[in-house]
């Protein structure tokens, strides 16, 4: 049996996610941003279409890069520095065209990061890899002190959440390299064994979920704040309401290992996708900023349980030298195929349609992978642990 991690290896593990989700807290403050340089909102969801495209392409092949050769530690350290480049470039940038470049190579080189930090903390965790929710949550925490500051700063310097979230990539890449060691997989995998998972009658259906569900939670990340602007309300009300849902967030992935037990992944999913209708309705519907701020509370379960289900999914398919190229799947679906459609339909229809319609039909995708969902667990009847 596998020992358990020591006392320090927690807290490298959880030192590395407090610096590198917290990171994450620019990207809802870019179409702000951009709204700031005057570029007009169909050219920001344009823009913002470059975020996904590093996951589409980026996550799945470094992922196998990594598998392939056993280089897993230099991609991730190699990753995070390209990261931190892009960190300061933002942070200096004042052209929409030189943002977008940065932009770019900031969605490239996080794509690996990610998945191979996930996949090695399931590996190191081993007989407790449930627990990697709270690992996790301790990102969370970090992520609302972060995202808070920022909408506090910006107040009084519209670019502040660009220096905290570059500020924090650059910390990303310092304590990557404290970063417990990524296992080498046993055996270097072939094409035919990486073609024989993605085969598998599970993951593709749970991608396409992903896909779905990816589409409603990148349109907030990125397009949230903006909404609240042209709702005319305050800025207080997008840093409220992204801290309701993540303190609820935490709360989710503190229970991760309870509610893996109880009710297994794949159900625990369902339920994460099912309350995005009533979320993306209400969201759509009010312009009362304290209904607005409650139904973020949602976010919560919509993205929190989401997460630590489709880490355990993912984890569950992945043959033992195939760990990073599965965990790619999860965020190259996600953040990157289903951001994509995202960013895509709001740079369609925005304009004849206002961002609080964008918002309703968001409703209907929820929907939709709530049935796919449903669809998949009836069919496979897939095992709780």
């Amino acid at each position: 049996m596998q020992d358990k991690p020591s006392t320090e290896t927690y807290a490298r593990l959880v030192l590395w996610y407090v610096t590198a989700v917290a990171s994450i807290s620019a990207i809802p403050y870019l179409a702000v941003v951009l709204a700031d340089a005057g570029v007009q909102d169909r050219t920001i969801a344009t823009v913002l279409l470059l975020l996904p495209l590093g996951q589409i392409f980026g996550a799945p092949f470094w992922g196998w890069v990594a598998d392939r050769t056993g280089a897993h530690q230099l991609v991730f350290r190699t990753a995070t520095i390209f990261a931190a480049v892009a960190g300061v470039g933002l942070m200096v940038a004042e052209d929409p065209v030189s943002l977008a470049a940065c932009v770019l190579l900031m969605a490239v080189s996080r794509a690996p990061v990610f998945p191979i930090a996930d996949a090695t903390t399931v590996s190191i965790l081993g007989q407790d890899r449930r627990d990697y929710g709270r690992i996790r949550a301790a990102g969370s925490v970090a992520f609302l002190v972060a995202i808070q500051s920022a909408g506090i700063a910006r107040d009084t310097w519209p670019r502040a959440p660009l220096w905290i979230g570059g500020s924090l990539l650059v910390l990303t890449a310092v304590v990557s390299w404290s970063f417990p060691k990524v296992r080498t997989p046993p055996r270097r995998p072939t094409t035919a064994e990486l073609g024989k998972m993605l085969a598998h009658p599970v993951l593709l259906p749970l991608m396409g979920i992903c896909v779905l569900h990816g589409m409603t939670i990148t349109a907030y990340d990125s397009l949230f704040s903006l909404h609240v602007e042209s709702l005319g309300l305050d800025s207080w009300v997008t840093g409220a309401g992204i801290a309701l849902g993540v303190l609820v967030e935490v709360v989710v992935l503190m229970s991760g290992r309870y509610l893996l037990d109880r009710l297994g992944p794949l159900p625990l999913l369902l339920i994460a996708v099912a309350v995005g209708v009533p979320r993306w309705l209400i969201t759509g519907a009010t312009t009362d900023p304290y209904i607005l701020i409650a139904t973020q509370a949602l976010h919560g379960i919509h993205f929190g349980a989401f997460w630590i289900s489709g880490v355990a999914l993912f984890s569950e398919q992945a043959p033992k030298n195939l760990v990073a190229s599965a965990q790619s799947l999860l965020p190259a679906s996600t953040f990157g195929v289903g951001y994509f459609a995202s960013m895509a339909l709001a740079a369609t229809i925005l304009g004849p349609f206002t961002l609080q319609q964008f918002f309703g039909i968001l409703s209907v995708t929820s929907a939709l992978a709530t049935a796919l969902t449903a669809m998949l667990y009836f069919r496979t009847r897939l095992p709780s642990s």
